[in-house]
């Protein structure tokens, strides 16, 4: 028994010990944890908050509130986002209430802010719920993205305009890279809706199609080439249709750079059409000459001095020339000659 109770003593005082030795180092890991996180806290570029769960009042919250929204810490510590007039929409925070206190966290959810000068900010939360000093607190870190959206938006116009501008007209357009020996690098890159319309593929399908699918391999092999030396081209060629019909088309090409490789956009119209029009702007041109030509009226075309360059039958009649040839020919200045008053001309 002596024996017994000779070794507990020992071994009590051991157990004190390493009892006190755990709660030492338990006591430096919170120690050095607290210091990590207050490291963090401070020297993190976005915000970072406390709040209690069920008053909305703030904490705690990091420096960036100051410079993203306006708020120095110690003017929103004690406050709530309601009565700071940081939310531009107040259901925004009553769903992530809600959702908070169902599944105590929430990442990456897009929220609208406003600071203090009333500037607009799109932010990114990620929130947890916390026990601190035994009462629920929210956690929250707010990533600011308002350039990067603005930008993301910006982009997103510009492409709309851009797929606006491009599928506007009626013309084929078609979009490939080429090598530096001219040869077709890749299926075609893009193509608008008339060139589906008019050739009988989808868009899909075009993507997925190189040039020579809609005709000879060699004829776009000579026009890369010619292209890389002359950047445009003109011609006319015949592309080939789903249905197997070959399209006669009048063809402009021309070299573009596109991220740094050589790409060619060719824009391709319809022959008939081509032809057709060409029938109404001379059909055009020859009422417009029989309307100079037969007008009563003197009229004449000339320079900012007074040259005449061109002028009808009846001015050179008005003026007493046998024809507006010779009138032409005699060098006159309807400025000085024809004027009474030059200068109200």
């Amino acid at each position: 028994q002596a024996g017994h109770e000779l070794f507990a003593t020992p071994k009590l005082l051991a157990s004190r010990a390493a009892a006190e030795l755990r709660r030492r180092r338990l006591d430096e890991v919170q120690r050095l944890t607290g210091t990590k996180f207050s490291t963090a806290f401070r020297a993190a570029p976005g915000i970072i908050a406390i709040s209690d769960l069920e008053t909305g009042k703030y904490t705690d919250v990091n420096q960036a509130v100051e410079r993203i929204l306006g708020f120095s810490p110690a003017e929103v510590i004690g406050r709530t986002g309601i009565e700071l007039g940081i939310w531009e929409f107040l259901e925004e925070r009553a769903d992530i209430l809600e959702e908070l206190r169902l599944a105590s966290r929430l990442s990456n959810r897009e929220i609208h802010l406003l600071a203090r000068n009333g500037e607009k900010h799109r932010a990114l939360l990620s929130a947890e719920v916390v026990e601190i000093d035994r009462r629920s607190c929210i956690l929250s870190s707010i990533l600011d993205i308002t350039d990067y959206r603005a930008a993301l938006d910006a982009l997103h116009q510009r492409d709309l305009s851009y797929q606006t501008l491009f599928n506007i007209g009626a013309d084929i357009a078609l979009v490939y890279r080429i090598d530096a020996k001219g040869r077709a690098a890749g299926p075609f890159m893009e193509v608008n809706d008339a060139a589906c319309a008019l050739l009988g593929y989808s868009r899909e399908e075009f993507l997925e199609m190189v040039p020579s699918s809609l005709s000879d391999a060699s004829n776009w092999l000579a026009t890369g080439r010619q292209i890389l030396k002359e950047r445009s081209l003109n011609f006319d060629t015949h592309l080939r249709c789903k249905n197997g019909d070959m399209l006669a088309v009048q063809v402009r090409t021309r070299l573009l750079v596109l991220d740094g490789r050589n790409t060619v956009m060719i824009v391709c119209r319809e022959a008939a059409a081509a032809t057709d029009q060409e029938a109404r702007t001379a059909d055009a041109e020859r009422k417009y000459r029989s309307i100079f030509e037969n007008a009563v009226e003197g009229i004449y075309q000339s320079t900012p001095d007074g040259r005449i360059i061109s002028a009808n039958p009846a001015l050179a009649r008005i003026l007493g020339y046998d024809s507006p040839e010779a009138m032409i020919a005699s060098g006159l200045n309807i400025a000085s000659r024809s004027y009474v008053h030059p200068e109200h001309r």
